[in-house]
């Protein structure tokens, strides 16, 4: 059962979060972990951001399976993809890219990728 609204249940906490116009809902043990950070500005201004290091072997089905699906399940307006490169990308990047344009050519929505440097540097103060 989900949560209590006006000593009532509420099975389902994201038609509850619509109703209110909240994009705050308290996770319960029906409810899977996903996305990695979710932000909002209210129901409809919700973000889901995926962070995945480059050492992920399951770096592509993230971005093609998981990231869409949590999208979808919570009505986000919105899915950025994250992929903090920490070396052994190797080809990941293109496959990513190739994912992406397959999306994009079959008509689906697609988020955006972002990937971030992530190796390790000398400080700059130390230079």
């Amino acid at each position: 059962m989900g949560a209590l609204h006006n000593g009532a249940p509420q099975r389902n906490p994201v038609s509850r979060c619509r109703n209110l116009g909240s994009g705050e809902h308290r996770a319960g043990p029906h409810v899977r972990a996903g996305e990695d950070f979710k932000l909002s500005t209210g129901f409809t201004g919700r973000v889901l951001v995926e962070i995945k290091l480059s050492t992920n072997t399951k770096l592509v089905a993230g971005y093609t399976r998981q990231l869409e699906r949590y999208r979808e399940a919570e009505e986000a307006a919105a899915g950025y993809y994250v992929v903090l490169d920490v070396g052994q990308m190797g080809r990941k990047h293109e496959r990513l890219i190739a994912a992406r344009n397959d999306a994009v050519l079959a008509g689906q929505k697609v988020s955006p990728i972002e990937i971030i440097d992530g190796t390790r540097r000398e400080s700059a103060s130390k230079l």
